[in-house]
This record gives C-alpha cells, sequence and structure tokens, in this order.
C-alpha cells in the first residue's frame, strides 16, 4: 500500500495531467509555466498511465449474452473468385449498394 506522501504525490500529478490535457500546451511549454522538470512530467505520466492500465476495470462484464439463432445461412450471399484463385464469401444480409462499393473498391485495387 502506498504511504500517504506517495498518495498525495499521485493525487497531485493527476490532478496536473488533467490541468495539461485541458490547457492544449505542449508538454514544454506548459512544464515551464508551471516549473516541472520535463523528466519528472514524463516519469509521471508514464507512472500515472500504468498505474491506471493495471487497474482492473469494474463494470465490464465477463461474459456478454447471446442469442442463438437456431437456422444458419445455407450458403453465402456473395462470391468474388479472383484471378488468382483467392474466393472472398460474404455470409448474412448484403444490400446492394454494399456489395456495389465492395465489387468497385476491388476493381479499383486490381484484384
Amino acid at each position: 500500500m502506498a504511504t500517504k506522501s506517495t498518495q498525495n504525490k499521485i493525487q497531485s500529478w493527476t490532478r496536473m495531467m488533467a490541468r495539461w490535457r485541458r490547457s492544449g500546451q505542449t508538454v514544454a511549454v506548459f512544464c515551464q509555466a508551471n516549473q516541472i522538470s520535463n523528466p519528472s512530467f514524463y516519469q509521471w505520466r508514464k507512472r500515472l498511465a500504468e498505474a491506471k492500465a493495471s487497474r482492473p476495470k469494474t463494470g465490464t462484464p465477463s461474459f456478454v449474452p447471446v442469442t442463438v439463432v437456431s437456422t444458419a445461412p445455407s450458403g453465402p450471399a456473395a462470391e468474388f473468385v479472383f484471378g488468382s484463385g483467392r474466393v472472398l464469401r460474404l455470409f448474412g444480409e448484403v444490400s446492394a449498394d454494399r456489395l456495389a462499393a465492395l465489387a468497385k473498391a476491388l476493381e479499383a485495387a486490381g484484384c
């Protein structure tokens, strides 16, 4: 567990980082205006980011409900066969507009 002094520093630097983000200033300008050394700023920014990344995310479910559809599609909705022999199969509903846009993009890419 962090000491009270360390907790105070973490809170202080967290507020400092928020002020910097809101300021729109570069790190160098912000540090100069607030009499902070650039290395200290970068060290604390990294430290706070690592601490945030290591905290468990709350409210994020481990499992997401899934609805199982009883009927599987019988085959692809569209299929493109390229000169190289590669095949692109699209399953599910594909609108005519999307299909036309995909065909145009593939043609432009030289597929």
